[in-house]
């Protein structure tokens, strides 16, 4: 018997952007940008002065019986911010490490994503989510590894956190006598 697994990857999920957004090295001759193509669907693009580096690709994940990950995803907010700092190393060339960058997080919003499960067995879920304290800005090492079991008959509901993640594997839980 083959046992398959689904891992559901929150982290890189992108929500449905009405526009394009752009973020720029600071120096302006990266420019990484984000938009809905005219199917509707999540992608970003990436260019380095006028050449294009990564062309347009798609955001999101696809299941062969399911829908799309990214319908679910709606845009809740974005937020820029740009840092310019340095940092001291204890061995290496260089003792002073500058560390400047602009930043872009485009906080996503997910609305509901059903994924229909075997009929006629259960499945063991392993949740692999930020803990309760969890925050991107105050506390992004917070986590949690919870066990449960789920069937086609009830729910499985998570509550994520600000900016945060999930990511679920699904096992067939072993047949009665084996």
């Amino acid at each position: 018997m083959t046992t398959k697994s689904l891992l559901l990857l929150a982290t890189v999920l992108w929500p449905l952007l009405a526009v394009s957004i752009e973020v720029s090295s600071p120096d302006g001759r990266i420019v990484f940008s984000v938009a809905v193509n005219q199917n509707g669907e999540p992608g970003y693009s990436i260019r380095h002065g006028e050449e294009s580096i990564i062309g347009s690709s798609q955001l999101g994940l696809r299941f062969q019986d399911h829908a799309a990950l990214e319908a679910s995803l709606r845009a809740a907010g974005v937020e820029r911010r740009s840092v310019d700092s340095s940092w001291e190393q204890p061995w290496g060339e260089r003792r002073q490490v500058r560390d400047h960058y602009n930043e872009l997080i485009v906080i996503d919003e997910l609305t509901e994503f059903r994924v229909p499960l075997d009929a006629n067995r259960d499945c063991a879920a392993t949740i692999y989510r930020n803990g309760d304290a969890a925050d991107w800005k105050t506390n992004p090492y917070d986590y949690a590894i919870d066990e449960r079991v789920v069937s086609r008959a009830n729910t499985l509901e998570l509550q994520l956190a600000a900016g945060g993640g999930t990511a679920i594997r699904f096992r067939p839980t072993p047949e009665a006598g084996q």
